[in-house]
Formats: C-alpha cells, structure tokens, sequence
C-alpha cells in the first residue's frame, strides 16, 4: 500500500488490461506503483475478447502465457459468409510463431489473471485521478475517492496515463491533441448463447462474419459462461457508415444508457444471417458502443506517458484497441535500471 505523501516509481491512472499488465513489468523489475482506477472493482463484462499471437507471445516472453490459456478458447478462423451463404474461411492456423489463433477469453477473465499477478492490494479501487503536476524530478497528482470525496497526494517519479479514451492524463496537459475522428454511427453488441436449427453451423472454433447489403453482422466465440454454456460476441452496425461532423468531442467506448435490446438484435440476425435460422438467448451482457479513429498527438510529455485507448483509439475489429495497448505497455514498460532510479523509458 501507498502512504500518503510516499514516492512511488510509477503512478499508473486505470486498473484495465493495459495499466494492469504495465504495472506487472514495473514490479517484476523491482519497482514501486500506485494504480487507481474509479471502478468499484474488477470489470464483470466481456468488453475486449481477443489476444493476438503477437500478443500471446510476448505473454509467454514474461512465462505468464499459461495463465491466460488456462481461461481462454483457441479460434482457428473465420468463416466468410454473404447473404447467408458461406463463401470461404480465413485461415490463421499457419503463421511462423508458437501461437497459431486467436487467443479468445472475456476482458473479465484476462483482468482477473493480471490482478492475480500484480496483487489487488497494490489497486485502489473507487479511486480517480483528479490533476497533477510536474516537477523536475518528480510528478504530484491528486486523487479522490469517488464515495467519500477524500482526497490525497501521490508522488511519483513518471506517470502513465492507461485511463482509456478519456485520459485524465492527457486531458490535464493542455499541449495533447487527441487528433482524428468520431464515427457517427452506431453500433450493437451482445454476448448471448445460441439456438435453433442452424445454430450448430456457428463453430466453437471458428468466428463468422457475414456480409449484407444493410450491414454486418460479426458471431465470434467467446467460451463457456457461469451457466456452463458456450457463448458467442454478437456485434452489428446499427446504421449505415457516417462520420461525424463533431469532430472536437470524444465518443469512443461503450453507451449503456443507450438502450439495445435483445429484440433488436434478433431482428438483425434474422435480416443478416437469412436463410441460417439461429436465435440469441441468455444475455448477459448487451449494450451499444461508438468508434472514433483519433491519435494523441506525442505519447510522451516529459514525466507523463500515454498508452492505450489513452493514445489511440480506433475499431475494435481483429482486438486492435487491447493488443496494441498491450504492446504498448510491453515497449514502455522496460524501464532501464540505473543508480537505483528509474531511467527514461524507451519511446515509440
């Protein structure tokens, strides 16, 4: 735990995949961290689902590679489909590397490994970032505690802004951009079991894409539930293609208070995936979600660094918004170790 007014190597602002696995390396290096995050707790969605090869191996650089394995499924392709008919299968089982899939496991399941391997202790829960400043050898920041309003001063040597699309981090430095886009359409997703009489044709091993002249309609398997029953990502654009015209206002990530209901997405189904008759049950998780594609303009400010949807944001299509976080906190995250201090960390 950090006492008040102590001086940690690394502040990390967001306890999400990224900031989590950061924090590992900087702990298996040796140094001290202090990571909030405004969360009650641990995620319970599925959120992100896919970790690349690239990523896997660099898991198994570290040797913690089995953690995830243990908890995930082995996907093997796409299978190509328009207008109902299947046209063709992506395969991704012949690559020159040690893990020839998609590595596919619910964000809940890959944050509860890497809080297992940084400890819970070290994450303050209910905690935000509220500002902070830098110094020549140090930044000071100011935290609340989003149930008490409490506040505190937290000293570190760097810190490092994994606080997602709308980064406290970046926002409270005046002289970062976050440049590009926000798409205007909207978008639906749901993770729900499947049934009826073509739905044995939606492979535990395969995800499937289909194609129609309204849209997409992305099924990819995520594994089995609580309930012991495999589930599948259900996602679909919910309009046609637009940007929008807004561009100076951030709109990436998840809207739940814009309702998508269970209905609506079987209507989608039905017009996309006809003449495959598959009904979606048991939601555990459904909601609505919008793209922006936009870059922060430098992932460095002095003491401050970016990483993740903090730095980039962009289509969740092939897992790109979690692999490349991931990435970056693996190229960022080997600090070089000199006089007992944490030396300037390696740019991208």
């Amino acid at each position: 735990m950090v006492s008040k007014g102590e001086t940690v190597d690394a502040f990390i602002s967001g306890a999400g995949p990224v900031g989590l696995f950061f924090a590992y390396q900087m702990i298996q290096l040796g140094h001290s961290v202090y990571i909030c995050d405004p969360k009650q707790g641990p995620t319970d969605q599925s959120r992100a689902v896919l970790l690349t090869p690239r990523t896997m191996e660099m898991m198994e650089n570290r040797k913690i590679a089995h953690h995830f394995l243990k908890e995930a499924i082995a996907v093997q392709g796409m299978q190509v489909h328009v207008h109902g008919s299947k046209v063709g299968t992506i395969d991704v089982t012949a690559g020159d590397t040690s893990f020839p899939q998609m590595t596919c496991l619910a964000q809940e399941k890959t944050e509860a490994v890497l809080i297992k391997l940084v400890g819970e202790e070290r994450i303050s829960w209910r905690t935000r970032l509220v500002d902070y400043t830098q110094h020549e050898n140090d930044i000071e920041a100011i935290v609340k505690h989003t149930e008490t309003d409490q506040e505190s001063k937290i000293y570190a040597r760097y810190i490092i802004g994994a606080d997602g699309s709308h980064s406290v981090v970046r926002k409270q430095n005046s002289d970062w951009e976050y440049e590009g886009f926000a798409i205007a359409t909207k978008f639906g997703m749901a993770d729900v079991t499947l049934s009826g009489k073509d739905a044995d044709k939606m492979m535990n091993n395969r995800s499937n894409g289909f194609i129609h002249a309204d849209g997409m309609c992305g099924v990819v398997p995520i594994g089995k539930g609580a309930n012991g029953q495999y589930y599948f990502r259900v996602v679909a654009n919910l309009g046609p293609y637009e940007i929008d015209e807004n561009k100076g206002k951030t709109t990436h990530g998840i809207h739940q208070e814009e309702p998508f209901t269970l209905e609506e997405l079987q209507a989608i189904m039905e017009k996309r995936l006809h003449p495959l008759e598959i009904v979606a049950k048991n939601p555990v998780w459904i909601t609505q979600f919008r793209i922006n594609e936009r870059k922060a303009s430098g992932f460095r400010r002095d003491r401050a660094f970016l990483i993740g949807d903090a730095a980039h944001c962009h289509s969740p299509v092939g897992g790109q918004g979690l692999n490349l976080g991931l990435q970056d906190g693996a190229v960022k995250g080997l600090p070089r170790i000199a006089s007992n201090k944490i030396a300037k960390v390696v740019q991208c």
